[in-house]
């Protein structure tokens, strides 16, 4: 399985501090060829998610390990909350 659109976010513009992108996503395969837009869909829908925190110095760009913990900076099926520590809103 491979996915065509890239995840990712635009500039950012904080040195010094940590960023963090969390997202949840969801593909699934289509019977036909690239840019054929009627190919029916041919499986169910995949949901995965991407957890990152990048830190570092201008040049210098380094993953910021603060919550490796609770699944910071990996890829994984299913879905998780979007919140800076990836835990439930409130905690």
């Amino acid at each position: 399985m491979f996915d065509l659109d890239a995840p990712g976010v635009g500039a950012v513009s904080t040195l010094g501090n940590a960023e963090r992108f969390r997202t949840n996503f969801q593909a699934y395969a289509v019977l036909g060829d690239f840019g054929d837009t009627t190919a029916p869909q041919a499986s169910a829908f995949f949901p995965y998610s991407v957890a990152v925190s990048c830190g570092g110095a201008l040049y210098t760009p380094a993953l910021d390990m603060t919550y490796a913990v609770n699944g910071d900076n990996a890829a994984a099926g299913g879905t998780i909350n979007l919140t800076y520590n990836l835990k439930p809103a409130g905690q």
